[in-house]
């Protein structure tokens, strides 16, 4: 981070070269010895408060020979919903949302997903920052949030108003 434009790696491919923007997501405010020593002076950190919450409850899967630790289901949108308010770029903003709405959407198990994000909404100190972020951006299927995530979707062929979907999905944790 010690030049005025963070370094962008470029990707070969059979078709040429494309600039891939990564960025390495971590804890407010890391030990400078980790950032420099794993990441590197170049490479994009965003610090996230409150990031520490994904690493609370993971999975563990097998790509291959390696096992990859990641976030529960519902740890995944229960801290979506706690840190897309902290998203300065409305574009990121959009698209947190439209991560929420996808897995209430699509989650095979929507039931046990509402469920689980409704016991960390009860027993995490942060869960009452989720309930004041939902209740300012879900008011109503008019409200900001639904407005974003219908941005984000697009035109739907299978919801016929993604507004009030996307409200009546993500306001079921409230309930």
């Amino acid at each position: 981070m010690d030049r005025p434009i963070p370094f962008v790696p470029v990707v070969k491919s059979p078709k040429g070269s494309e600039e891939a923007d990564v960025e390495f997501i971590t804890i407010l405010r890391p030990p400078k010895y980790i950032k420099e020593k794993l990441i590197g002076k170049e490479i994009k950190v965003n610090e996230i408060k409150n990031f520490n919450v994904l690493l609370e409850s993971i999975t563990e899967i097998a790509i291959e020979k390696h096992v990859i630790q990641i976030p529960t289901e519902s740890m995944f949108v229960f801290h979506k919903l706690l840190t897309f308010v902290q998203r300065e770029d409305e574009e990121k903003l959009r698209k947190d949302l439209y991560y929420v709405y996808y897995m209430f959407r699509f989650c095979p198990q929507k039931g046990m997903l509402i469920q689980d994000i409704k016991s960390l909404i009860k027993d995490k100190k942060v869960g009452r920052n989720v309930v004041r972020n939902i209740n300012k951006y879900f008011k109503n299927a008019d409200s900001k949030g639904p407005i974003l995530i219908e941005r984000e979707n697009g035109p739907d062929n299978f919801i016929g108003n993604v507004r009030a979907d996307a409200y009546e999905r993500i306001s079921q944790v409230l309930v």
